[in-house]
C-alpha cells in the first residue's frame, strides 16, 4: 500500500515509521510545499499528523488554527481531488475539554474544548468529515498524552527531574490518568489505515494509571535508587491556589474509554505499561 504521511519527522511519525509495516511512504513536508503542490499519484492513504500542538510558552490563537483546522483542510481537500480513498486525521482528547470530572471520555462523548489547540482540532475534524463520501473515507484518531523513545515536552523533563535527583516529592498522588504508549498507537493507526474505517478512534493503553505510579516507574529504570516521597498537604493546597494549571496536571483526572474502538477493529494494545515505560526510559538514557 502506498501511504503518504504529513508531521513524519515528528515523535509518531519517527516511530511509525521504525516499525517498517510494509507500507511504501511519501513524506510530506507542509512548511516546505503547499497541499496544492502535493504529487499524490499512487496514494491510498494519507496519514495526516502535521501539527501545531500545545505550546508551554504559548502561541498566537490563530496559528492553531491555521495549522490545526486551514491546513489540514486544504491538504484533505485536494487530497480528495487528486484520488486519495483515506484521510487518517490524528486528533487529540483535547477536543473534549480538559479533565474528566465523572464518567471517562469515549468516542462519543460530547466535544467541548477550552483552548485553542482543543477548539482548532475539532473544527479540523469537522470540516475534514465533510468532506466524507463513499469514495473519500475520513478516520479521526483522538490520543491522551503519547510517550516512548523520542518523547519530548512535559515527558522528557519528568526523566530528566528523575535522573538529577535522588529524592522525588511526587507521592501519594491518587489521580487517574490514561496514556498511549507510542508502539500502541503505531499498532492502532496500522489497523485504521489497513481496515479503512470510518469514524473517531480513540487511543489508550487500557488502565488508567497515577501521577505517583508513573513516576515509580520511570524511577525503578535508573541504576541509582529514587526515593518517592510524599507531597505535605501545606504544599499541595498552597499549589492549588498559585499554580491552578501545574496543580491539575499532576492530581487531576484525564480518563478515556476506548472500548468501542478496540471492538470496531478487534484491536488489544500489544505493549504494557511497563513495557513502553522500560523502553522510553532505555532511549532516554541512550
Amino acid at each position: 500500500m502506498n501511504l503518504s504521511i504529513t508531521g513524519s519527522s515528528g515523535f509518531v511519525g519517527t516511530n511509525f515509521k521504525n516499525e517498517n509495516l510494509g507500507y511504501q511512504i511519501q513524506d510530506i513536508d507542509l512548511l516546505q510545499i503547499k497541499p496544492k503542490e502535493i504529487n499524490f499519484d499512487n496514494c491510498d492513504s494519507l496519514l495526516h499528523l502535521a501539527a501545531l500542538v500545545h505550546q508551554m510558552k504559548g502561541a498566537p490563537e490563530k496559528e492553531y488554527y491555521n495549522v490545526n483546522s486551514d491546513l489540514a483542510f486544504e491538504t484533505a481537500k485536494y487530497a480528495k481531488e487528486n484520488g486519495v480513498k483515506h484521510f487518517v486525521f490524528m486528533s487529540t482528547v483535547k477536543v473534549y475539554g480538559e479533565f474528566t470530572d465523572e464518567a471517562p471520555w469515549s468516542e462519543n462523548s460530547t466535544c467541548q474544548p477550552l483552548d485553542p489547540y482543543g477548539k482548532s482540532k475539532l473544527e479540523g475534524e469537522q470540516r475534514i468529515k465533510e468532506l466524507e463520501d463513499k469514495n473519500f473515507i475520513v478516520s479521526i484518531i483522538r490520543t491522551p498524552l503519547v510517550y516512548g523513545a523520542g518523547v519530548r515536552a512535559n515527558m522528557h523533563n519528568l526523566m530528566r527531574l528523575i535522573s538529577k535527583y535522588q529524592f522525588i516529592p511526587l507521592g501519594n498522588i491518587n489521580n487517574k490518568r490514561s496514556l498511549t504508549y507510542v508502539g500502541n498507537l503505531v499498532q492502532l493507526i496500522d489497523e485504521v489505515i489497513k481496515q479503512r474505517k470510518s469514524g473517531v478512534f480513540l487511543a489508550s493503553d487500557g488502565e488508567p494509571v497515577s501521577t505517583t505510579k508513573l513516576v515509580k516507574e520511570i524511577a525503578s529504570n535508573f541504576e541509582s535508587r529514587k526515593r518517592i516521597i510524599n507531597i505535605p498537604t501545606i504544599a499541595q493546597k498552597t499549589l492549588k491556589v498559585v499554580k491552578p494549571n501545574i496543580y491539575q496536571r499532576l492530581f487531576g483526572d484525564l480518563v478515556v474509554d476506548n472500548t468501542l474502538t478496540c471492538k470496531t477493529l478487534d484491536y488489544k494494545p500489544k505493549y504494557s505499561f511497563k513495557d513502553g515505560i522500560n523502553e522510553m526510559v532505555k532511549a532516554f538514557l541512550s
